[in-house]
């Protein structure tokens, strides 16, 4: 095999494995150029790897919506490359088609067939299991076909080397063209959020439409803890009877009945304990000896 660098590397996605093959782009240029062109416009998903010549090669079938379109009708002959071991592909001018050798080729005319890849790493042993499949009984001069060939579903570019790879109109066989599929560019959208306090559950169609460059109102329920905030600081508030100002219940008594006219519970609380009674006591003997003055009044003079 020549030791000459490859410039160009795809993988070819069959149903039966995947193939790692190099290119020699720099030297086969014209022909590289067509088989890379050819991966991009999908001239080859849905062909089969299926002409096989024992001993020699396995060539690729074009579907038959795409046989028509001539890919690379001119050879490229170079003396450092050739069909040393099996892997290799080839360029068929005659047949404007790919092909894979199967087998070291002694010689081959330089005029007919084109050398400008090879298949590398593991990828030979998946080819050499789909060149293990069935085949149909061998027609003349050699040539048979699989019963279940491997299909191409696709060829990813992973190095194209050339930079004016786009994709191209292809013509049908019926003289259509096929303009290749775009893709649908996405749309900002802008949505404008609205804290709705109320209590409504009822929500239209229009709050809930988002559309393209539009502003869109979304309505958000409250959250419970807001509510329940609400009617504790309600409890917490001076209740105002007339001129007469009422505590609300003190903390712990909530639940208890309370008159708001008397400001006291309608339910006695619990008789007091001997240590809150004597508590109590000394708390009034305290405030008789010092007859409500502050004590401390004195260290602040």
């Amino acid at each position: 095999m020549s030791m000459l660098r490859t410039s160009a590397k795809c993988v070819i996605h069959t149903s039966k494995g995947d193939l790692e093959v190099e290119l020699w782009a720099k030297e086969c240029s014209k022909t590289c150029r067509a088989f890379l062109q050819g991966a991009v416009d999908g001239m080859f998903t849905g062909g089969k790897l299926n002409d096989y010549v024992k001993g020699q090669y396995l060539q690729f079938v074009r579907s038959d919506d795409k046989s028509d379109n001539v890919l690379c009708s001119a050879p490229e002959p170079n003396s450092r490359l050739g069909v040393s071991q099996d892997g290799v592909l080839c360029w068929n001018i005659r047949s404007d088609t790919w092909l894979i050798s199967t087998a070291p080729w002694t010689s081959y005319n330089s005029k007919e067939y084109t050398v400008f890849g090879v298949v590398v790493g593991e990828s030979i042993y998946k080819l050499r299991e789909i060149l293990r499949g069935d085949l149909k009984s061998e027609e003349s001069q050699g040539n048979s076909q699989f019963l279940y060939p491997a299909v191409v579903n696709g060829i990813d570019i992973t190095v194209p080397y050339f930079d004016n790879l786009h994709k191209r109109k292809v013509h049908s066989t019926d003289g259509t063209t096929v303009e290749p599929p775009t893709k649908k560019k996405q749309v900002a959208r802008n949505v404008k959020l609205n804290f709705d306090t109320a209590d409504s559950d009822d929500e239209s169609e229009d709050d809930l439409q988002v559309a393209p460059r539009a502003l869109t109102k979304l309505k958000m329920r409250p959250s419970p803890m807001l509510k329940f905030k609400k009617e504790r600081d309600d409890k917490e508030k001076e209740v105002h009877a007339g001129e007469k100002t009422v505590t609300a219940p003190s903390k712990g008594n909530e639940d208890k009945p309370f008159d708001a006219a008397s400001g006291t519970n309608l339910i006695a609380d619990p008789p007091l304990s001997d240590r809150e009674k004597r508590t109590l006591e000394l708390m009034a003997k305290f405030k008789s000896a010092t007859k409500n003055k502050n004590i401390l009044s004195k260290f602040n003079e």
